[in-house]
Parts: structure tokens; C-alpha cells; sequence
């Protein structure tokens, strides 16, 4: 098992070698980037916010030591850290929140590395990571910087105060995954992709989505290198996109550059929508609605012209459940919460105790179910217990999505645990009646 272990991690990270120059399966788990996040998040801040790992002071601070931290300025204090910071307060729905929380700091803290142009390979990422990593800690050795110990780590520094929070947060996500919900079914719009959905309809059947308006628009960009097309929400609010940009082209191939075709449609129809073209560190955005046929625009390294850009209202062409086939799933899926909700936490219950009678009576059980009902344990509560700990320390997580990985584990449980308890029962009346032995 642990050659297999090996051999399939061993692959990842040989893969990413071989094309990034990186022997890693993720950045996030590489000691570079975890050496500069923690040397980061050491510096003392002048007050003290709760979910906050870089604050303005902390950032300022080290500027004014660190060239490499400078060079992070432009995105952190613009609008790619005012993205992430609104992004992740609505999520975290705190109104009163002037920092990017810890949650989404890692991914911003990405972004600007690669917005000051380090991301041109795995190895120029990770030189520089280390780079910061160096100038901050010398920073912090020499008094330069007040910093807490030195740590390599994305966990936040520890507070006594975790505790207590977690030990709350873990009571809660128990009663999260064993209710499920609590009997509550939501529908809603969803943001998958056409081949996506056309692939549940084809599963589940008719897939219900609302009539909304879409944007379809198609251009040529002509430029020095391959460009990135996408779309961009000011807000961080979020929307469906189809793009293609494999389209043929009737051009002199003896001509260069060659233009790149694209044609996408989004429900991004609000004015706080853009259409963001990229090409090497040059970026081009104007605001989606308005987009003109016949428009040009672009940067020194490319050009974009615009083919046809309309509105419409409509539904990505997708097949529709009926009223009435929507009211008899969400009815049928309601009842099956509402009953789940109620048997779980009870049944629950009695696979407690039958898994401490079991103990108690001492049942004759192959020792593959104890190993089970022990895996079982420890996996739910492992998944628990880190979800309460992020939850209290870093953002948002107690929720279905994150704690359902955990919900076959309890049902394994719960039928073993039910299972030795019948045995038990059967042993404890058995002893009390003479002969049944």
C-alpha cells in the first residue's frame, strides 16, 4: 500500500517536474511558499484582528525592509487584493471588514506573485518565495521587525482563545452532519458549464434553469503570444461561462502573428462585468454590457477587435424540467430530508450504545468490524475536529460541503454500531434466561 502511495504521489510530482520544474504536487505543501507565508504572517500587527494574517500595517512594515515584499504592493493594495478582500467578507458575511481574512489571503498572496511576473516557471516562483522568506526573516532577527517565533506553516499563529472556539465550533458541526440540514432542501441556479449540465440532464433528466439575460460575444485578438480570455466580476460575484476559443479562421498562415479567435457566453450581464484579455504582463478590460461590434482595443502586445456582441435572454439552449416534475422532486427530496434528519441523530444514538455494550459484554465479533467502528470514529471526528479548528481560527467552515466527506464514515458506524449492539442485547437476555447459554 505504501509503494502504491508512492508511486501515485511520486508520478504528481514528477509530472509537475518535468513541466514546471518543481518536484511538488502542490505549491501550497512546497517548504518555499510555506516559508514565505510564515514569514509573513510573524510580523507583529499593531492591532490585532481576528482571521487576519497581513494587515496593512503588517504590510507597510514589511515594504519598508523587503524589496521582494514591495514588489507585492501593486496587487495587495489594489484592486486584486480589494477583489479577494470583498470576496471573502461577503462569503464570511462580516459587514465590518477591512482586511483580506485569512481564509482568502492565501490565494491573493498567489496572485500578487504572480501579477509581479514570478509565476514564468515553478522554479522562478519558488526562488522567489524563498527570496521574501529570507529578507523578511532577516528583517524580523535583527529587530528591524517586531515579529512573532519563526514559523513555516499557513496555520495562523496560535491563540489560547482557538480552543474554547473550536471545542464550540466541533459541537456544532457534529449536529451539522447529523441533521443534514435539519430536513431543509434548497434549489438553486447552478453555474455549471453547457457540457456539464448537459451531461446531469442526461442522467437526471430535464434540468430546471430560470430565463436570464446572456451575453454572447465573439472577436479576433491579435498578438505576440497565445492570449487569456476571461471574465471578470468586480464584485466576486458568481457566473456561468462558455468559452471557445478553437475556432478556424480564415487567415494567410504565411502571416504573423496569427490572430486567436474566441467566441463565449456568460450570464455576467451586470455593469460590474468585464471582459479581460491578458497577454504577458500587459492586461486589457471594458465592461461587458457594453461591448460594440466593430470595437478595437487591446495593449502594446495585442489587439482585440470585437465581431458580433449582443444580449439576449435566454438559457444556455438547456433542456427544462416542467413545474410539475420540479414540485414532485423537491417534495420527494423534502421528505427524505426531513425523515433523515430525524432517524440520523437517533440512530446515531443507539449505535453509541451498542458499541459500548459490545465492549462492555465482551461480543464474539470478527475483528474487522471493531477496526471499522474505530476507523469510523476516528475519521469523523478527525474531519470534525479540523473543520472546527479552521472555522475558529481562519473562515467559514462549518457547512454540508465540507463536512460530507464525513457522512459515510457515521452511516458505516452507525449500522455496525447497531449491528453489535443487537448482539449484545441478544447475549444479555440469553444470560438471564437458564439454559440459553
Amino acid at each position: 500500500m505504501a509503494a502504491g502511495f508512492a508511486l501515485v504521489v511520486g508520478s504528481v510530482a514528477a509530472t509537475n517536474y518535468r513541466y514546471y520544474g518543481v518536484f511538488v504536487t502542490n505549491e501550497f505543501v512546497s517548504g518555499a511558499f510555506r516559508a514565505a507565508y510564515g514569514a509573513l504572517s510573524r510580523i507583529r500587527h499593531e492591532t490585532p484582528r481576528r482571521f487576519v494574517v497581513f494587515p496593512k500595517d503588517a504590510r507597510d512594515k514589511a515594504y519598508a525592509v523587503s524589496p521582494a515584499a514591495r514588489e507585492l504592493q501593486p496587487a495587495l493594495d489594489g484592486q486584486i487584493g480589494e477583489n479577494w478582500r470583498t470576496g471573502g467578507c461577503a462569503l464570511a458575511h462580516n459587514e465590518a471588514c477591512p482586511e483580506i481574512l485569512a481564509g482568502w489571503f492565501v490565494f491573493a498572496f498567489r496572485d500578487a506573485v504572480a501579477a509581479a511576473g514570478h509565476y514564468s516557471s515553478g522554479r522562478a516562483a519558488f526562488a522567489y518565495y524563498r527570496r521574501l522568506a529570507r529578507e523578511i526573516n532577516a528583517a524580523c532577527d535583527d529587530g528591524r521587525l517586531s515579529c512573532l517565533a519563526a514559523r513555516r506553516t499557513l496555520a495562523p499563529p496560535f491563540q489560547w482563545q482557538f480552543v474554547p472556539d473550536t471545542v464550540r465550533s466541533a459541537g456544532t458541526a457534529m449536529w451539522i452532519l447529523l441533521r443534514v440540514g435539519g430536513g431543509h432542501v434548497n434549489q438553486r441556479t447552478g453555474w455549471a458549464t453547457r457540457a456539464r449540465m448537459d451531461y446531469f440532464a442526461s442522467v437526471a433528466g430535464p434540468v430546471p434553469r430560470p430565463r436570464t439575460p446572456v451575453v454572447r460575444v465573439s472577436g479576433r485578438i491579435i498578438g505576440t503570444q497565445a492570449p487569456e480570455i476571461l471574465i471578470r466580476d468586480r464584485e466576486g460575484r458568481p457566473f456561468v461561462l462558455e468559452l471557445d476559443t478553437d475556432l478556424p479562421i480564415s487567415v494567410d498562415i504565411t502571416v504573423k502573428p496569427i490572430p486567436t479567435a474566441f467566441d463565449l457566453a456568460t450570464d455576467c450581464a451586470r455593469p460590474t462585468c468585464e471582459l479581460v484579455v491578458r497577454s504577458g504582463r500587459e492586461e486589457w478590460a471594458t465592461p461587458l454590457p457594453a461591448l460594440k461590434v466593430g470595437q478595437v482595443g487591446g495593449a502594446r502586445a495585442f489587439t482585440v477587435a470585437i465581431d458580433m456582441a449582443e444580449t439576449t435572454r435566454g438559457s444556455f439552449d438547456r433542456p427544462y424540467a416542467s413545474p410539475l416534475r420540479r414540485a414532485v422532486h423537491v417534495a420527494t427530496a423534502g421528505t427524505i430530508a426531513v425523515l433523515y434528519s430525524i432517524a440520523v441523530p437517533l440512530l446515531t444514538l443507539l449505535a453509541v450504545a451498542g458499541a459500548l455494550a459490545g465492549i462492555v459484554r465482551r461480543i464474539s465479533v470478527p475483528a474487522g468490524i471493531w477496526v471499522m467502528i474505530a476507523a469510523c470514529v476516528i475519521a469523523v471526528a478527525s474531519r470534525i475536529g479540523l473543520l472546527a479548528y479552521i472555522h475558529a481560527t481562519s473562515l467559514p467552515a462549518l457547512n454540508l460541503l465540507y463536512l460530507s466527506p464525513a457522512s459515510p464514515c457515521l452511516l458505516i458506524f452507525v449500522v455496525l454500531g447497531l449491528y453489535v449492539g443487537t448482539l449484545a442485547w441478544r447475549d444479555f437476555r440469553d444470560a438471564r434466561i437458564p439454559g440459553r447459554q
